[in-house]
């Protein structure tokens, strides 16, 4: 089953989709679409975490479930901005100046400064919510955009 939204999901893959971009030509739309369709359906099956609690999400509703977590910690593991289990605000930063508009960079730029210091959680799963969590507290309309 597919969630349509994917606030979650979505807000990730705005970081990342850059990797597989070249600082010259990004990937075409559909090959970018693809890869999420693909990340989001891996991640729905190995947690099982139910959709309604991903689309809630956009609307600042984190959900206290251990699966909802390793759903995020699973997007963020495949979208290959974890560092062993970490997420790498660094690689981020630097992938976000060299291939977003410079305003939304900046953006980006600003609230990896402030969430790259979030106290760092034993279980990856939690860590990685505690960092969506972050990022949507410190820019609501940045996370919006990106979904």
């Amino acid at each position: 089953m597919l969630v349509k939204s994917g606030a979650v999901f979505n807000f990730v893959l705005i970081f990342v989709s850059v990797l597989y971009c070249s600082v010259e030509s990004a990937l075409p739309e559909a090959q970018i679409n693809a890869f999420k369709k693909q990340v989001k359906t891996q991640c729905l099956a190995k947690t099982k975490v139910d959709p309604a609690l991903i689309d809630k999400v956009l609307g600042g509703e984190f959900a206290d479930d251990h699966k909802l977590e390793c759903f995020v910690k699973c997007v963020m593991d495949k979208s290959l901005v974890t560092t062993k289990g970490r997420i790498d605000w660094k690689k981020i930063q630097t992938t976000s100046k060299a291939m977003l508009p410079p305003k939304l960079a900046k953006k980006v730029e600003t609230v990896a400064a402030v969430c790259k210091d979030i106290e760092p959680e034993e279980d990856l799963c939690k860590h990685a919510m505690k960092a969506t969590k972050c990022v949507y507290e410190q820019d609501q309309d940045l996370f919006k955009f990106m979904n």
